[in-house]
């Protein structure tokens, strides 16, 4: 080869090694601003300025007999309270931490119900993880003149042996109906408990309904008459309401009485799901809307989900709320949800003629370092409600953010932050 066509042949091969590189640039120039304009923040988290932090936060409540005050449940077993318009913690409501197993990331205490009639019947419910043996326990107590809560008063509702240390649900709501609602997760032992799930013959895996407006000692909770498996002539338990569940851990009541839950998969979807009374939602036979075993697989014995989501996108879905408050008029009457791992999630309405499987960011997850995981994560604990229907997220990391309006330079920071954002 001459040095004249050496030349030549070099020149081509740079020129198409550059064409290549500039024409890859090019692509993922639009990629990465396709994605920003996809995942941007659509919305403001504003945190709670408090002065103290909070330890673990799992769930927040702001109860009707009291709603100048939110009141904290945190993982290792305290409760504490703070006045709505503050950054001064008022005091600690509940300590249980001698009672409470929370050394693992699903452990803890989980859950506080007020009962519907306080202060007239001035009772807790808590719903927590305890040790030696391994078990889920659900507590009534006390609370006195002085807003404390005494240990002494405690009353066992409910005690449930646990074979794993996670999937232990935590949803605990009072119905519209007066009744206590509390679902289990589906103790992480499928060799052992995979038929059980389906044949209600234990609580696991299930959304429970009971009675405990006459507790006693003696007689802890009774069974609504109207229980879906009220005299069932197989073995079916009659606290269940609902079940096939895998781990149930997030509830809510919508306004027209509807109960709506996000249920954690297992490897590939996430699903929200309309909970329907004495009906299976699928587990184990159905993962979101696909077979989880391919054998015996009769889907029409199960309600199908609301929405399913693909793993490549979410991780662990948390059930949400319809948005009625009035700060951001654009989300009026959608469904707003998250996910622990991937952010704060929006779609258009819930009611749909089929499946629905995309959602719309509201919020993408923040790069907040976590030892356990060794990468940036942000874990989202709940999801949250207050009086004039205003949303808020709970961060595991101990921070509490209302959902606010964006101004315009705001929506331009969020914009240009997701194009250099590559976590």
């Amino acid at each position: 080869m001459t040095a004249k066509k050496f030349r030549g042949l070099r020149a081509r091969i740079f020129s198409f090694l550059g064409f290549t590189f500039l024409a890859i640039f090019c692509l993922a120039s639009i990629a990465i601003f396709i994605r920003a304009w996809i995942m941007h923040p659509r919305i403001k988290l504003e945190a709670i300025p408090l002065k103290e932090k909070l330890q673990k936060p799992v769930i927040l409540l702001n109860p009707k007999h009291d709603q100048d005050n939110f009141y904290v449940v945190e993982k290792p077993g305290l409760v504490r309270w703070f006045p709505k318009n503050s950054a001064e913690i008022g005091g600690t409501f509940l300590d249980i931490r001698q009672w409470v197993a929370a050394d693992r990331l699903e452990d803890g205490l989980l859950n506080m119900a007020f009962d519907p009639q306080y202060p007239n019947r001035p009772y807790v419910y808590v719903y927590f993880t305890a040790d030696q043996p391994k078990r889920n326990r659900l507590v009534r107590l006390t609370v006195s003149e002085n807003r404390k809560v005494e240990l002494d008063s405690a009353l066992d509702i409910l005690d449930i042996p646990h074979p794993r240390f996670d999937h232990n649900g935590g949803g605990l709501l009072f119905g519209p109906d007066g009744y206590l609602y509390l679902s289990v997760g589906d103790g992480q032992n499928l060799k052992k408990l995979f038929h059980k799930l389906q044949d209600r013959s234990t609580l696991y895996g299930a959304l429970l309904r009971i009675d405990v407006s006459n507790s006693s000692p003696e007689s802890p909770y009774s069974i609504p008459p109207n229980n879906p498996f009220v005299g069932a002539s197989d073995q079916s338990r009659p606290e269940i309401y609902a079940y096939g569940f895998r781990n149930l851990w997030s509830f809510h009541f919508l306004p027209d009485g509807r109960i709506v839950g996000a249920d954690v998969g297992q490897a590939k979807l996430e699903e929200l799901t309309e909970i329907k009374k004495g009906k299976s939602h699928g587990w184990p036979i159905l993962e979101g809307h696909e077979c989880y075993k391919k054998a015996n697989c009769q889907r029409e014995q199960h309600v199908e989900p609301l929405a399913s989501f693909s793993h490549l996108h979410m991780k662990c879905a948390l059930a949400g709320f319809k948005y009625q408050g009035s700060e951001i008029k654009w989300l009026k009457g959608r469904y707003i949800f998250g996910d622990c791992f991937r952010g704060l999630f929006y779609i258009d309405q819930l009611e749909s003629n089929e499946i629905q499987k995309k959602a719309h960011y509201l919020f993408p997850k923040l790069p907040v370092p976590d030892i356990r995981f060794n990468a940036k994560i942000s874990i989202w604990s709940s999801l949250f409600e207050d009086s004039d229907g205003e949303i808020y997220a709970i961060n595991y990391r101990g921070v509490i953010f209302k959902i606010s309006p964006q101004n315009i330079f705001e929506k331009f920071l969020g914009w240009t932050y997701m194009l250099t954002a590559f976590w």
